[in-house]
Order: structure tokens, then sequence, then C-alpha cells
């Protein structure tokens, strides 16, 4: 990798990773679903001023960007926001993110089935093989990465892996459907269908649900609007697009480090031996997976 690459790899797992942190300590004063919502209308509003302002991007046209990000809105964008978000009712922002980092993992076992040129090879398999056991281990052994609860509940695991199988179908269905789609216009395009979507079952749900709010909790939401959805999503694609495709694939390894640290100073989370052998066992298997595109 460039060492260029470095600080934005770092910025970018920085991000991802501390909007985890936010994220678990809004919803002391939100509920899961205004929460997301109230995220997703703060990156509408952020990405609408960006096409304002800059003169040289027009705004996403055309019937087929706004098909692709319709479904990209629920899969890639509702479903697992709510479920990560959900899931740190139950787990840490740290063991989240942990688990989170088998998505790799989880793309390239669909993507055997559902994509021509994506077999599955020995490396593969071996790197799939480690990267679930370390996480089936996390969930056998009931990390929670919380001193409020003892033994973890499963719904956060389920919540979590749920996320991960919609991430991962959204992958499949970008390298299928939308690989040649702007990638700025299509995130923008689910965002903003993505805070449409949710407004009804708002309403329909009870309405806004806030508890105490205080300045952190507005805190909360800006900053997964504009640092955990924008910027980390825009630098990610940069990233990419300037470094190439290993910068991206070492984005994953600084997320958990930066939230589970991040968590341990700011929300008082526990790093147990049992977290961080769990990790070690994903970070083997998805750096097994990774060697073989270098």
């Amino acid at each position: 990798m460039n060492t260029k690459a470095i600080p934005y790899v770092l910025l970018t797992g920085f991000f991802f990773g501390s909007s985890l942190i936010s994220s678990r300590f809004a919803l002391g004063q939100f509920s899961t679903l205004t929460f997301v919502f109230f995220r997703l209308v703060v990156a509408s509003v952020s990405l609408t001023i960006v096409y304002i302002i800059n003169q040289s991007r027009e705004w996403p046209k055309g019937s087929e960007i706004w098909r692709h990000g319709f479904v990209l809105a629920i899969i890639s964008t509702v479903v697992p926001m709510l479920s990560f978000v959900g899931a740190l009712n139950y787990l840490s922002s740290g063991v989240t993110s942990i688990i989170n980092t088998t998505g790799p993992a989880f793309t390239v076992l669909m993507a055997h089935f559902l994509l021509q040129g994506e077999s599955l090879t020995k490396r593969k398999i071996v790197g799939v093989a480690f990267a679930f056991s370390g996480a089936l281990m996390l969930a056998l052994r009931g990390e929670t990465g919380l001193d409020t609860v003892g033994q973890a509940n499963p719904i956060g695991y389920v919540l979590v892996f749920l996320g991960l199988f919609s991430v991962s179908s959204s992958t499949i269905y970008v390298r299928r459907y939308a690989k040649k789609s702007d990638s700025f216009d299509l995130t923008s395009t689910q965002i903003f269908i993505g805070a449409l979507i949710l407004l009804p079952i708002i309403f329909l749900t009870g309405g806004v649900q806030i508890t105490n709010l205080d300045g952190w909790g507005i805190f909360s939401v800006g900053y997964g609007g504009l640092i955990g959805t924008v910027a980390a999503f825009w630098l990610f694609f940069y990233s990419v697009g300037r470094f190439g495709a290993i910068a991206g694939a070492m984005i994953p390894y600084i997320v958990p480090i930066a939230a589970t640290l991040g968590g341990a100073l700011v929300l008082d989370e526990k790093i147990t031996v049992g977290t961080l052998v769990g990790m070690g066992i994903i970070g083997l298997g998805i750096g097994i997976i990774n060697s073989e595109k270098s």
C-alpha cells in the first residue's frame, strides 16, 4: 500500500469507529429509529449543500441512478443502520465493530454463489472460516463489552449479522447492476431515499421519541450525520479511487481499534481478553481473504 494512503486509511477508520461510539451514546436520549432518521436527515441536508456549492457536480438525474438508490436505500442504508445502531442497545461499540469486521467474509461467500468469476478458493475458504469462528467465539462467550450487562442478549448478535448480510447484499448488487454509477451520486440518492422511507415509519410507530435531550445528544446526531455518514463514506471512496482497493481493504482493521479504544475511554466499555482474541482471529481471517487480492 502506498504510504501516502496511511493518513487517509487511519482517518476513515477513525470516522467509522467513532461514529459507533457517538451512536451508542445517543441511544440514551433517542430511540434507535429516531436517531437513525435524524442522522439521515443531517446527512441529506449536508449532501444537498454540496450539490448546491459544487457547480461541477449536477443533481443526480435519470431513472437508473434513482432506481439503484431506492434498492440501496433499503439494503445498504436503512436496514444496516437500524441493525447496527439497534445492536448497540445490547453490545458495546467495540464488540459491535469487531463483529462488523467479518463483513468481507460475508461478501466473498455470497459472491461465490451470485457473481461470475468470484468463486471461493482454498485461501478464501480458510479466511472465511477464521473470520466466522472468531465471531462465533465472541457470541458463545457472550461478550458484550458492557459493565451493565452480564451475558449477551442474542438479539444484539442477530442484529449485527442482519446488518452484515444486508451490507454484503448491497455490495453484490452494486457489482452486478450499479458498478458504472457515480459513487457520490449513488451514496447521495440512497441517503435521500432512506430518510424518506423512515419518515412515514416514524409517524406510524408513535412519532419522534426523545428522552432528556441535551447538547451532547444533538452533537451525536450531527457527528453521526456529518462525520460518520457523509465524511466517512466520501473519504472511503476517495481513498479507494486514489490509492486503490488495498487501501479500502485496510480500513476495516482500523474501525474496531478506534471503536474499542474509544469506547473504553469515553463510555467505560470493557476490553476483555476474549474480545481481543476474537478480534485477532477475525483479523487473521480477513487478512487471509485480502491477501489473495494483492
